[in-house]
């Protein structure tokens, strides 16, 4: 059962990136915590403005998607192989992601009334832990010592 949990996490990790790749990319007008932030609602934002906070949505979306894909493809391959390294570069690529967007989220938590979803970054971030842990369990049952 343990070496199910692992790949678990990892996917979700994943889907729930996808997920908020794919808001990212296709919403045309900023989150809700956005409008908390600027303390307007994007029909009051100006035009310019607003082409900028979408391409910069459309950034974020684009690496949380590359993230995805690439944790699909590599928790995969890890469960087909158990390779050593693929774990440990898993758990980089997602912290890089998550981290930085908690950073950037910390950003406007702190400096504006808006309030991003903060506690779900905690909770991709233990999933990666989780995940990293019990990959690199299943890597040392299977070394011979």
């Amino acid at each position: 059962m343990k070496q199910y949990i692992a790949p678990v996490a990892n996917y979700t990790v994943a889907a729930a990136l996808f997920i908020l790749a794919s808001i990212y990319l296709v919403k045309s007008s900023f989150m809700p915590y956005h409008s908390q932030a600027v303390s307007l609602p994007w029909n009051e934002i100006e035009t310019s403005t607003q082409a900028l906070i979408l391409a910069l949505m459309r950034v974020c979306g684009g690496g949380w998607l590359a993230v995805s894909l690439t944790t699909i493809f590599l928790q995969w391959h890890f469960s087909q192989n158990r390779l050593s390294w693929i774990p440990a570069l898993i758990l980089i690529i997602g912290l890089l992601s998550i981290v930085s967007t908690l950073y950037a989220t910390s950003i406007v938590y702190f400096n504006t009334p808006g309030r991003p979803p903060i506690p779900g970054l905690f909770v991709l971030i233990f999933l990666l832990v989780v995940g990293y842990r019990l990959n690199v369990a299943e890597i040392k049952k299977y070394q011979i010592t």
